[in-house]
This record gives C-alpha cells, structure tokens and sequence, in this order.
C-alpha cells in the first residue's frame, strides 16, 4: 500500500528543505531529524530483536501507519533528545515539524505517559505486534495498555544502609 509523503519523509527531502527555509532553522537540522525518522523505521523494520527475529516484510507493509509511523516518530524523537548536544535544533526541529503532521505520525503522543517507562512499554508492545503478527492500530494501542500496567513506573532506589 503506497505511504503518504511527510515532512519527516525523506521522499520529500525537497519539501523539508522548503519548509526549513521559511523558518528558523535549518535545512540539516530539518535533515538530521528526516534521517532520524527513517533510521527509525529502517530499525522497527528489519533490525533484529535479541532472538534473532525481525518484522516480516508483508506483515509490515500491512501494518497500520498509526503504528509504523508512530513508532518511527517514536525512536526519533528519543534519538533527536539523546543527540541534542550533538544535534543543536534537531529536537525543536522534531517538535516544529511534528505539529504539522497528520495523526498517523502523532499515533505515539497516546501511548505512554510522563513518568513510565516509556521505552520498555513500546520495545515489548512492538516485539509482540511484530512477533504475533498484529497490524492494526487498536491492537498496538491494546498491547501498550496491558505493558503500561505490567512494567509501570520505575522503582525509586533504595537507600542504602
């Protein structure tokens, strides 16, 4: 099924480039975050979990945007906070252009809450969906719940004696 072209598609590499140019920013961080967005779904895609398996081709061609795109937006947007100092703008960048997109890039806005961990939630809800061959956004969004409940918050460390 052909995807939709996005400002964080690097099919619209020129799109992003004209759109960086009527801001205040700049068109290699616009590019940075394009390329973290598609790194990101190059990984959910074919990056191999720790057994060795990876998101059937088919079953991921299949698989709703809401959650191909909202994981992509996901990871991007933990790679552009975790490389700010490496990257200045790219997470601004990530944020500006993020509000102009269409729900299926925002999918990941309703998944986790502040304060859980959000990282675990999405690994093990994705390694279900992919493992058990789920491609509709429901189940994803069903996935995360029951994860959110069974990982929770992170513990506060103890103090030691």
């Amino acid at each position: 099924r052909p995807r939709r072209c996005s400002p964080g598609s690097t099919r619209c590499a020129p799109s992003t480039a004209s759109w960086a140019s009527t801001r205040t920013c700049s068109a290699a961080a616009c590019s940075e975050v394009t390329l973290a967005h598609e790194l990101a779904l190059a990984y959910t895609h074919i990056c191999r979990n720790i057994d060795s398996e990876r998101w059937d081709t088919e079953l991921f061609a299949g698989t709703d945007l809401a959650v191909v795109e909202g994981l992509a937006q996901f990871y991007a947007e933990v790679l552009c906070r975790r490389v700010q100092a490496r990257m200045p703008g790219a997470q601004s960048v990530f944020f500006a252009l993020l509000a102009k997109q269409a729900p299926p890039y925002r999918a990941d806005l309703d998944w986790v809450k502040d304060g859980e961990r959000v990282g675990e939630v999405i690994r093990v809800s994705m390694i279900e969906c992919r493992s058990q061959g789920l491609q509709r956004a429901a189940a994803f969004t069903a996935a995360v719940e029951r994860h959110r409940l069974l990982i929770g918050k992170p513990r506060k460390p103890r103090a030691s004696a």
